[in-house]
């Protein structure tokens, strides 16, 4: 120990800091800074590039779309860049979520879902019972009758007693 602090007085070392390779230590400090960048450098050029989601993209490929739920792929797809377009996350994980929710339901159920959520923006995909599936079903356009010629009608048929003959 004697032999180890008589050398240090001989070369003017006053700290185990400085005796390191003869470096001062600010020098140590700038080396250990430097040395982390250049690990961070090597980490990032070593990564895998990250892969796109398919769907990601604003307009869904018609192969994304499950062979079982085929029937609603326009509609699908309509309703996933409406979703797109107001913000709304876009991945593999929830369009598997939609299509689990959509192979749960019946044919007539899932266009009428799908027709609801594209008319009435919503994110995500909401059951429809059998009542307002069909309330959705396209028909006839009901127009209002301004005139009131149908409620004259109306009116006179259940004034009249000879309608009840006939």
């Amino acid at each position: 120990m004697t032999a180890h602090l008589s050398r240090l007085v001989d070369l003017g070392l006053d700290s185990m800091a400085t005796m390191i390779e003869g470096r001062q230590a600010r020098d140590l400090y700038n080396n250990n800074i430097s040395n982390n960048i250049n690990k961070e450098k090597e980490k990032s050029t070593k990564s895998t590039p990250k892969r796109r989601d398919p769907y990601s993209a604003k307009v869904l490929k018609d192969d994304l779309i499950p062979e079982d739920l085929k029937e609603c792929t326009e509609l699908f797809t309509e309703w996933w860049s409406a979703r797109h377009k107001k913000g709304a996350t876009c991945s593999s994980k929830i369009a598997e979520r939609e299509f689990s929710k959509l192979r749960a339901w019946s044919k007539v159920n899932r266009i009428s879902a799908l027709q609801k959520a594209i008319y009435k923006p919503w994110m995500q995909l909401y059951a429809v019972t059998d009542a307002q599936a069909a309330e959705t079903a396209p028909s006839a356009p009901r127009l209002k009758d301004f005139t009131g010629a149908a409620a004259k009608m109306r009116a006179e048929q259940t004034n009249n007693p000879l309608a009840e003959l006939f």
